[in-house]
Parts: C-alpha cells; sequence; structure tokens
C-alpha cells in the first residue's frame, strides 16, 4: 500500500512540471483546434506460426509437392549447361588464345591483324557478359528458394514442436519430422547449386577481366602501329633476298603455319557445331530453291517468256546456291577466324567462277576471272605468313598484276563497259587512283616500308575482291526479284498490277545501294579505317547544337527524320494494299473501307511521330509545360482548325459524305474526290477542284445525292400544240423512256400531264438512273428521241402565241 501511494506520487509530481510548462502565461487566448493524429504505423507481418493439427496431414502432402517442383528447377538450365561446358571446354582455349594474342601484339602485329583480334575480342566480351546475365538471374533465383525453405523450415519446427506439447500421435510425429529431414537435404542441394553458380560467375568474372585487360592492350598497340605506318620495319626486298636462308625450315614455318590454321579451324569448328549445323540448313534451303527456281525458269521458257539476260544464273543452281549461302555467313556466325574465312573465300570463288560468265559480256570475263585469281594467290600468300621473304615476293607479284590489268582496261578503254556511260569519267579517276595507290604500295614494299604496304595494298586488292562477290550476288539476286514478282501468288496481288516493273526496279536498286553500303563499310575495314570513321562519324552526330534545354543533336535530327519517313512509307504502303487487295476481297459497306484506311493510315502515322520523338530523345515534360503556358493563345489561335479536325473525324466515322458522293454546298455542286483531316476536295462539273473546310460540310445545309444510293431523277418538260391526243403524246413518252438503256425499269418511268399553258399542253418526263456521271447525256439522249419521235407523229411543238391589240388616241383617229 506503501508503494502504491509512493507510486502515484511521484506519477503525480512528474505530471505537474509538464503542466505548469503547457500552462499560457497572461490572460487566456484562444485555442487553435488541434492537429490531426498521425497515422499508426502499420502493423508488422505476422511471423511464422505453427500449423494446425488438423490440417499437417494436407499440408505435408502439398510440401511433397512443392519439393518436386523444386528439386526440378535444380537441374542445371540449358544455358547454365552451356556455360559450363563452355568454361570446362573453352576455358583453356581462350587462356591459349589470349595467350596468342598477347604474343602476337609483342611480336608487332600488323594493323590488319590487330584489328581481327579487336574483333575477337569484342565477341567474346558481349558473350561473356551475356553469360553474367544469365548466371546473375539463376542465383538470384536460387536465393529466393533458399529463402522459402528458410521460412518452411521455422514453419515445420515451430509445428513440431507443437504437436510435442498437445501429444499428437507418433505418425504425424514422424510425418513432421520427415518433412524437415527433406527441407533439410533440399537446402543441401541449393547450397550445391548456389556455390556451383558462384564460381561460375567468379570463372567467367575473370575470363571478362582478361579480355578487358587485352582490348586496352590492343588499342594502345593499334595506336602505337599506327604511329610507325610510315616508319622503316623491315629490310627490303633485294637485300632480302640476299639473305636468303636454306629451304629446309621455310617449309617447317610453312608447315607449322598451316597446321595452326588447322588447329584453329578445329577449335571454331568445335565450338561451333550448331551454328555450322545451321549454316548446312541454310545452304540445303537454298538449293531446294535454286531447283524449284530452275524448274520455273524453265518452263516460262518453253512459254516464251523470260525474266532478262539474268535468268540464266538459274542453269547453274547449285553455284547460285552455294553463293548466296556463303553470302549469309557473317549473320550466321558471331566470329570466324581468319582462316576460316579464307577457307569460306575459296569455296566463293568457284560459284563465282561459273556464274560470272552468265551476266557479263566476253570482253569482260577476263578481268574477272583475273581478279578471282588474284584472290588464291593472296590466299596462298596468306598461308605463307611464317616465311617473310615468300611471303612478300608474292604480295609483289600480286600488285604488278593487279597494276597490268587495271592499265589494259584504261589502254582499250574497256573500262567504260563496266559502269553506266553517266559514271564512265569517274570511274576513270578511280582507276588511275588505285594504280597510284598499288604503285606505291609496290615501292613501299620494295623498300622495306612492309605496313603501310601491306595497308594500301591488301586494301585494294581487298577491296576489289569483295567487289566482284557482290556484283556477282546481286546479279544472282535480280532474277530471283523478277521471278517472285512473277509468282502465282504476286499474279493474284492486286497491287502489282500495273507496278510490277517499278517495284522490280526499286528492289534491284535497293539491293544494289545495300551491296554499294557493304563495299563501302569493307573498303574501310580493309584499310582499317573503319574504327576510326566510325567513332568520328559517332562524335560528329552526337555533337549537342543549341544552348541548356535546348539542346540537340544532329543524330536526334537524322533518327527522327528518319523515323518520321519510314512511318509515312509503311503507311501509305499499308493504304494501298488495304485499297487494292483487302477491301475489294470483303463485303463492306460503302464509306467503311475509306473509314477503316484513313484511321490505320493516321494511327501509323501518330505512333511513327510518336517512336520518332521517343527515339529522338524528346521530353514530353516539355510539352506539356509549353503547352500549359501557350495553351489559351494557341486555342484561340487554331479554333478553326480545331473545329476542321475534329469535323473531319465526324465525317470519317459518320460517313454522311464519302468518297465518290455528288454533293452540294450552296452555290458549290461535284463529286466529293477526298476527305482529309482538316478539308475535303470537291470536284465540280467544270473540272476545278474545290478545297471546302471539314467544318462548312458539317455546319452547313449540304445536299447529297447518292448518300443512299446512286439513283437520280431526270425530269424533261415536254409542251405540245393543242391540236395533239394527249394520250398519243403520253404513250410515245413511255416507249422512248423504255428504250434508253441507261433508263431504271424500277421505279418505273412517269409521263405526266401538267396542265394547259398558254400556248401548248404540258407534259413532264421522270426517269430514274444510277448513272450519275452521265446525267447530262441521258437528258439530252431523251430529248432528242422525244422530239424525233413528235416530230414522226406530226405532233407540233407550238412557239409561244401573243396576242397584241394596239390602242391608237384621239388624234390619230383624226
Amino acid at each position: 500500500m506503501r508503494a502504491l501511494v509512493l507510486g502515484a506520487a511521484l506519477a503525480w509530481l512528474g505530471a505537474a512540471p509538464a503542466a505548469a510548462q503547457q500552462q499560457p502565461m497572461g490572460p487566456p487566448e484562444p485555442s487553435a483546434p488541434a492537429a490531426p493524429a498521425p497515422p499508426p504505423p502499420p502493423a508488422p507481418p505476422p511471423g511464422p506460426a505453427a500449423i494446425p493439427l488438423t490440417e499437417i496431414a494436407s499440408r505435408v502432402e502439398q510440401v511433397s509437392q512443392s519439393f518436386g517442383a523444386i528439386a526440378a528447377t535444380l537441374q542445371p538450365t540449358p544455358e547454365i549447361a552451356a556455360l559450363e561446358t563452355m568454361v570446362r571446354e573453352k576455358g583453356a582455349t581462350l587462356d591459349l588464345e589470349l595467350r596468342s594474342a598477347a604474343e602476337r601484339i609483342e611480336e608487332g602485329a600488323s594493323l590488319d591483324q590487330i584489328d581481327e583480334l579487336a574483333e575477337r575480342v569484342t565477341v567474346a566480351a558481349r558473350k561473356l557478359d551475356e553469360s553474367q546475365t544469365i548466371l546473375t538471374a539463376r542465383s538470384q533465383e536460387i536465393e529466393r528458394q533458399r529463402a522459402e525453405l528458410a521460412a518452411m523450415r521455422e514453419v515445420w519446427t515451430l509445428t513440431l514442436k507443437s504437436a510435442r506439447n498437445d501429444g499428437a500421435p507418433a505418425e504425424l510425429i514422424d510425418s513432421i519430422k520427415s518433412v524437415r529431414t527433406q527441407l533439410g537435404a533440399l537446402d543441401k542441394q541449393l547450397d550445391e547449386r548456389f556455390d556451383a553458380v558462384l564460381k561460375l560467375q567468379s570463372r567467367i568474372g575473370e575470363e571478362s577481366l582478361a579480355v578487358s585487360v587485352l582490348a586496352q592492350d590492343l588499342r594502345r598497340a593499334r595506336y602505337e602501329v599506327s604511329g610507325r605506318l610510315l616508319v622503316r620495319n623491315r629490310a627490303s626486298l633485294p637485300a632480302a633476298f640476299a639473305a636468303v636462308e636454306s629451304p629446309q625450315p621455310i617449309l617447317r614455318r610453312v608447315g607449322d603455319g598451316l597446321r595452326r590454321d588447322a588447329e584453329n579451324v578445329r577449335n571454331f569448328a568445335k565450338l561451333q557445331q550448331e551454328r555450322l549445323i545451321q549454316h548446312g540448313l541454310v545452304l540445303v534451303a537454298f538449293l531446294l530453291i535454286s531447283w524449284r527456281m530452275r524448274s520455273w525458269v524453265a518452263k516460262r521458257r518453253r512459254e516464251g517468256k523470260h525474266l532478262g539476260a539474268s535468268e540464266a544464273v538459274f542453269d547453274h543452281p547449285i553455284s547460285a546456291a552455294l553463293l548466296a549461302a556463303l553470302i549469309v555467313a557473317p549473320w550466321i556466325y558471331d566470329y570466324t577466324p581468319r582462316a576460316f574465312d579464307g577457307l569460306l573465300g575459296l569455296l566463293m570463288v568457284l560459284p563465282i567462277v561459273v556464274l560470272l560468265p552468265t551476266v557479263l559480256a566476253p570482253s569482260h570475263k577476263r578481268v574477272w576471272y583475273t581478279i578471282a585469281a588474284l584472290y588464291v594467290v593472296g590466299r596462298i600468300r596468306y598461308a605463307l605468313q611464317p616465311v617473310e621473304l615468300l611471303e612478300r615476293s608474292i604480295f609483289a607479284i600480286e600488285l604488278i598484276l593487279a597494276i597490268a590489268l587495271v592499265v589494259g582496261l584504261l589502254r582499250g578503254d574497256r573500262h567504260a563497259e563496266l559502269v553506266n556511260p553517266r559514271w564512265a569519267r569517274a570511274f576513270t579517276l578511280v582507276l588511275r587512283g588505285v594504280i597510284a595507290v598499288m604503285a606505291a604500295s609496290l615501292v613501299a614494299e620494295l623498300a622495306g616500308f612492309d605496313a603501310i604496304a601491306k595497308l594500301l595494298g591488301d586494301g585494294v586488292l581487298g577491296s576489289s575482291y569483295v567487289a566482284i562477290v557482290l556484283y556477282a550476288a546481286v546479279n544472282v539476286v535480280r532474277p530471283i526479284v523478277a521471278a517472285l514478282l512473277r509468282s502465282r501468288l504476286a499474279r493474284h496481288l492486286n497491287l502489282l498490277h500495273g507496278r510490277r516493273d517499278a517495284v522490280e526496279r526499286f528492289v534491284t536498286r535497293l539491293v544494289a545501294w545495300g551491296a554499294g553500303l557493304w563495299w563501302a563499310l569493307s573498303t574501310l575495314e580493309f584499310f582499317s579505317l573503319r574504327a576510326p570513321v566510325s567513332e568520328a562519324v559517332a562524335s560528329w552526330v552526337r555533337e549537342p547544337i543549341g544552348f541548356g534545354d535546348a539542346a540537340f543533336s544532329l543524330g536526334d535530327v537524322l533518327l527522327f527524320a528518319v523515323t518520321v519517313a519510314a512511318a509515312v512509307g509503311i503507311s501509305r504502303l499499308v493504304r494501298v494494299a488495304l485499297e487494292e487487295d483487302v477491301f475489294p476481297r470483303t463485303a463492306l459497306k460503302r464509306g467503311v473501307p475509306h473509314a477503316i484506311s484513313a484511321t490505320i493510315r493516321y494511327g501509323i502515322l501518330f505512333a511513327g511521330f510518336l517512336l520518332a520523338a521517343a527515339a529522338a530523345g524528346f521530353e514530353w515534360s516539355k510539352v506539356t509545360l509549353l503547352a500549359g503556358a501557350f495553351g489559351v493563345g494557341i486555342g484561340f489561335g487554331l479554333q478553326n482548325i480545331v473545329n476542321n479536325f475534329v469535323s473531319g473525324l465526324i465525317l470519317l466515322y459518320e460517313r454522311p459524305i464519302q468518297v465518290g458522293d455528288t454533293v452540294e454546298v450552296g452555290s458549290l455542286m461535284g463529286e466529293v474526290r477526298r476527305i482529309g483531316i482538316r478539308s475535303s476536295t470537291v470536284r465540280t462539273w467544270q473540272g476545278a477542284e474545290v478545297i471546302v473546310p471539314n467544318g462548312n460540310l458539317i455546319s452547313e445545309q449540304v445536299v447529297n445525292w447518292t448518300l443512299s444510293d446512286l439513283q437520280r431523277r431526270i425530269d424533261l418538260p415536254i409542251g405540245v400544240s393543242y391540236d395533239a391526243d394527249p394520250e398519243q403524246v403520253l404513250s410515245l413518252l413511255q416507249q422512248i423512256a423504255a428504250q434508253h438503256p441507261d433508263v431504271l425499269s424500277e421505279p418505273p418511268p412517269v409521263a405526266a400531264f401538267q396542265g394547259f399553258g398558254d400556248s401548248s399542253l404540258n407534259f413532264e418526263l421522270r426517269v430514274w438512273t444510277i448513272s450519275v456521271d452521265r446525267i447530262a447525256r441521258v437528258k439530252t439522249e431523251l430529248g432528242i428521241a422525244i422530239f424525233q419521235a413528235l416530230k414522226k407523229a406530226d405532233i407540233a411543238i407550238p412557239y409561244p402565241q401573243r396576242d397584241v391589240r394596239v390602242l391608237l388616241a384621239k388624234d390619230a383617229k383624226s
């Protein structure tokens, strides 16, 4: 009791000072409203709880099923299995390649070799990054499964304790223990799998670091080699001949080089088995297509139909298929070693030698055959790289033969036959430049400036080889395009009717431009200029223009323009396809096709504009800010445009007026030719095209003569003399109307007696026609037929008669 009293006193003493501090001094002031109490903090999530005894049996069955699902996920996925195989099999190969690359850098690799290594390093870095992404996702999934198992283990531990306290049967206790045992085993498997994934990540991280270091070394080596291009790095060729060594070491080095290339090709084939199979399937597909095209072309020849001079390509289906399969190789393989590239190039010589005679004039064949022979010699020179003297000698012979070939072309003016006459003069200048470059390369090689000699000579020769391959490829594609445009499927497309030749020229020109772009990029690659040119162009197009938040780059402008142009082109193509191929095959109401076509067209344009703005990095928040600032002014200034825009939408979907309708707006009458989003075009009968704002077509009274149907009534008044028989006149009018081919029988023509005129009996012929564009002609033909019929029946058409009474004045009478 004393403790209670003491506690109450202490509580009162502690509360009194606080109350005194809160008590205001001086006169009392009105109290402010109390601030709302802060919301209570969220309740913590409920912790794990034991499973009730009545639910344990069913939960045991559910947990067993979930254990099976988790155990199934413990098996390595195909991607993880492939990574494990790569690390196990390719790890040593990658280390060997990295060491070999480092040795080649130390030995003084050429620019060409450095670029080749840089390409391999880029591909390897991309694959390692993809592998790390896959492993990170897998490790996160295993972490989630481990957390789920930990929560389940805690729940079943509490359940075991609760079951023991509640005196559960021994069988139930054993079931709980079995679940906990399975949890422990599954957790152990997850730990092992998690450790394996972490080891894979660690190993791939080490390889990524090594590849990154090698990439830096390659950039440094390239910079150093570029600075030594004009430095003499070999003895002059005559001096090298004077110091020639015995043949035995030469043969041994050649054999070592060939074995090294063969080993590289074997390693590549081992690591790229799936890609090689895909390439083989592509070759089989091209073979089937070529054989089918050969049969189709032969059938057309028997019918007297030809595709042009290029159709002779399909007389050699195997060569055409092989050339096509070899050309698509860069899109199948991420990277190919130089030896494998050389093998593909040698294989490509065979179809080119077979196909070029079918598309070239006889005077051109020797030129292309010489270039193909030079390419074979170049591949032999590459195989002889370990023997410096032999490799340099063959290179000099290549240059001499190439110079002789170009000089022969210029001397006989045969080069003018190889290109369009418009480009003959430019081609002459190019060939003279080629001679100058190859001559400089030959002099540099003879003097011992091997680096600059190989850069110039290999650049020109490699560019020529790519040109001949692409020339043959374009001539293979041309008859394929012509055949596809004349196939059975293409003949059923209304879109191509009347446009087949134009489409063929466009596609062929597009293929030629693509080949030209490929040649340009390959030429830059041969001269080791592709990387610096790409970096310079990228830096130029990314350079900001403007100031502050209004800055943009040339790349943004180009990307925006290209995207918008693509959207416009796609919308036009879709519109033509719908109007000429889709809508004619469907039974839609008049006006619905135009509404669908316009909606799709404007939808594509709007989506293209949004995509272009997003691609250019446009910030829509700035648009919102500007719209809020200038909305009122723009609203007043553009209210007519907005009105016409909304009216255009009403015309489009409500369809009170449709394209082809004959309308009358005020004093304007004509045919609706176009309904746009802002205005519509009406062509008058006099041939004038009048632009009518859509707002006028909605707000004003519009007479649509062809809204529900195309029937038009023609009213033709006729007057005859009082001596005529009305029954005979009505019969004649009915007969004339029934005999005219453009007059409808339903509704039937009507001849009506209108009344007694001052000089004639008045009749009117009323006929219906659907020939809206021939109304004036039908009316004319009916009038002529009526006049002739009345004249033949001796029924006169009276002139207007007036009686004139003359009243004389009184003076005049006298």
